[in-house]
């Protein structure tokens, strides 16, 4: 007998109810072949019932029962009605509130005329975090980058950002808020928001209901149930029937079994996991294990550096893990709660985490012996110092550590075997270059120059964040496995060193609001695996090298708010990978380079805010690939070139009217007559009340 049949009925008088039920609906059945319909179940249990959804507004397929479910929630948020409503989805968890979140989440924002967007809260987010989800709001409704001191700032701007700045109607989604009182930290106490605007929020707690009314909501909750008894024959009929009708009462024998084998409604979604968990190799609960207790919203490659790829994906086919997207476009691993519960649960006591607790675990105060066996720490938002000599009892074993807390005194010894080492505030460990193992590091706030650093040769991915820092060191170049490095608001880098084009596995590039880089080094083009290069904010940078023509892998480029950027190089519509460009913000860019209708696989591009821009280049036509254009706030583009009618695939058009002319141009270049294609952005003088817009596809 299987082990989930086992598990789920152990007595023998339940046993031979099993067997009746199966003679019932197979008289032939084996019990090997219930086994394989167990396994099917359970597969089937987590792909319906723990569903683990994307942060893009994309309808989710083969859910049973849950079109009816999206029109009753879209009806109770009153599309009509003029006031701000919100709508709270609450129940157990893992019964499907997210999925059904998503499901109206798409299906209200795949019309034109509404500015959105979702965040996912978790379980006691971090006050960074806190932040960080404020500081994604702002992100995805204005499509400009945000950076906020604290949470209470965060609070205060987004506030003043969603009263001020925003006309449109808004919808906004609040993922997975395990308690109703983190949204009074996340949001305002009073909000304004335009009219017609909604939010939606799943959670565990219903009692967010009460404090969504006392920012000024017209709240509504609706409780999220298992499937009922005809969606579940449905599936039945799907999938352990092949798709075919059965008879009633073939039905009903086979949901008793279901019930039999899976407990009580309250532990059934548990054991199906503890189920599946059961079936994975050593090797991969251990990876698990570490995803659960560290590594869960961190970048999906970063992991892949340390758990491997290969066995990421392991984790993925069986559910255990998922892929999400975020605002930035970056993909990171996230994981259903109930499995996050499932890993602490399954815990030895190798791994040890603060938890959001403001002074240091029990475990860090134990006999050295235990302490000497654990593999795994992470220290965040602990207020508590962490004694150095703490520290050099777990540099033998430890393979994981992420500290963001005070570590009083140096080490004397080093953690040989440590893999990924997450560092805020100070360094207490010496010859880091020492470190063979360590793939994944990432410094933030520490007081260091790096000026004379040795990084370790094996590292992977590596994440600064330093005022202090103003150059890299000279052998920077001999990092050449590095596939990440982000740089991203060191505010005095100067430069980048000679020989980075040395970098050959470099990936990604993220250099983003570092203010002082006025250019970038002559061998820059030599990044021949680069595919996401982030050079936004990046004030005093006025050109681009010309060898970057040369980086045939780029796919995504972001150069917003490079306000002294004059010029693209001639050879720029060599990067026939780039499909994604962000030139939002470079007001001193006056033209684009004759070559750049060679760019055959671009899908985006903005070009809002360019003020200087006077005129888009002849064969800007022969973009037939281009989806989405950007030109708002163009306020020197007074004609569009002849073969702005060839841009056949073209769906939107982002434009405000700054005289009837310039539109009259656009519209007659793209021989249309009414306006589906255009669209209205928040700054745009155009009526905006939600009846003057066209909302069809």
């Amino acid at each position: 007998m299987s082990k989930a049949v086992h598990s789920a009925r152990s007595t023998k008088d339940s046993m031979d109810q099993l067997r009746k039920l199966i003679e019932g609906v197979y008289p032939n059945l084996t019990l090997t072949a219930v086994e394989k319909v167990l396994e099917r179940t359970s597969k089937l249990t987590r792909q319906i019932s723990l569903p683990l959804s994307p942060s893009i507004p994309v309808y989710p397929s083969g859910k049973v029962g849950l079109d009816e479910r999206v029109d009753v929630v879209i009806t109770m948020l009153e599309m009509e009605d003029s006031e701000m409503r919100a709508v709270v989805l609450h129940g157990m968890g893992g019964i499907g509130k997210s999925t059904l979140g998503d499901g109206v989440y798409a299906k209200l924002n795949s019309t034109k005329g509404r500015n959105h967007c979702k965040v996912e809260v978790g379980e006691s987010p971090s006050v960074d975090k806190l932040r960080d989800l404020q500081a994604n709001i702002m992100e995805r409704l204005s499509g400009k980058k945000v950076r906020l001191g604290d949470h209470r700032e965060g609070s205060q701007c987004l506030g003043q950002f969603l009263g001020n700045e925003c006309q449109e109607p808004l919808f906004i989604f609040i993922d997975n808020v395990f308690n109703a009182d983190v949204l009074t930290d996340l949001l305002p106490a009073e909000l304004t928001l335009p009219k017609h605007s909604r939010v939606l929020v799943t959670s565990r707690d219903a009692n967010a209901c009460p404090v969504l009314e006392e920012m000024g909501f017209k709240c509504s909750k609706y409780k999220v149930e298992e499937l009922d008894r005809f969606q579940s024959r449905r599936l039945l009929c799907l999938h352990a029937f092949g798709g075919k009708e059965a008879a009633a009462e073939k039905q009903n024998n086979f949901m008793s079994i279901l019930r039999l084998c899976a407990g009580n409604k309250e532990n059934r979604l548990y054991h199906s996991l503890e189920f599946s968990y059961a079936q994975l190799a050593k090797a991969d609960a251990k990876s698990f294990l570490d995803i659960t207790a560290f590594l869960v919203d961190l970048p999906w490659e970063m992991i892949s550096h340390v758990i491997g790829e290969g066995r990421l994906k392991a984790l993925e086919e069986l559910a255990l893990i998922k892929q999400k997207l975020d605002v930035d476009k970056v993909t990171r691993v996230h994981v259903h709660d109930l499995l996050i519960a499932l890993g602490c649960n399954k815990e030895t006591g190798i791994r040890v985490w603060s938890d959001g607790a403001p002074w240091l675990p029990p475990a860090l105060k134990e006999d050295e012996t235990d302490m000497k066996k654990i593999e795994g720490l992470s220290l965040r938002n602990c207020k508590e110092a962490l004694p150095a000599e703490t520290l050099d009892v777990l540099c033998k074993s430890l393979r994981v550590l992420i500290l963001e807390n005070e570590v009083i005194g140096q080490c004397s010894n080093s953690p040989y075997q440590l893999q990924l080492l997450i560092i805020k505030g100070a360094m207490p460990f010496q010859n880091l270059w020492k470190l063979s193992q360590l793939a994944v590091l990432s410094i933030c706030e520490v007081d260091m120059d790096f000026k004379d650093f040795e990084f370790p040769r094996g590292l992977k991915a590596l994440s600064l964040e330093c005022k202090k820092l103003r150059e890299l060191p000279t052998n920077f170049q001999d990092l050449h496995s590095l596939h990440t490095l982000d740089l991203r608001f060191c505010e005095n880098l100067e430069r980048l060193p000679a020989g980075f084009g040395q970098l050959s596995s470099l990936q990604m590039l993220e250099l983003g609001s570092c203010k002082s880089l006025k250019e970038l080094p002559d061998d820059f083009g030599q990044l021949q695996a680069l595919q996401y290069l982030d050079l936004g904010g990046c004030e005093n940078l006025t050109e681009l090298v010309p060898s970057f023509g040369w980086l045939h892998k780029l796919q995504m480029l972001e150069l917003w708010q490079c306000k002294s950027l004059q010029k693209l190089p001639d050879n720029f519509g060599q990067l026939l990978s780039l499909c994604e460009l962000n030139l939002h913000g470079c007001e001193s860019l006056q033209s684009l380079p004759d070559s750049f209708g060679q760019l055959s696989n671009l899908n985006t591009l903005s070009l809002a805010s360019c003020s200087c821009l006077t005129k888009l280049p002849d064969n800007f036509g022969s973009l037939n690939s281009l989806l989405e254009l950007k030109l708002t706030d163009c306020i020197s583009l007074k004609e569009f070139p002849e073969s702005f009618n060839q841009l056949t695939t073209l769906q939107l058009v982002h434009i405000n009217e700054y005289n009837l002319q310039t539109v009259q141009e656009l519209v007659d270049c793209l021989f249309i007559i009414n306006e589906d294609l255009l669209y209205k952005p928040i700054s745009s003088p155009w009526p905006s009340d939600e009846s003057d817009y066209d909302y069809s596809d």
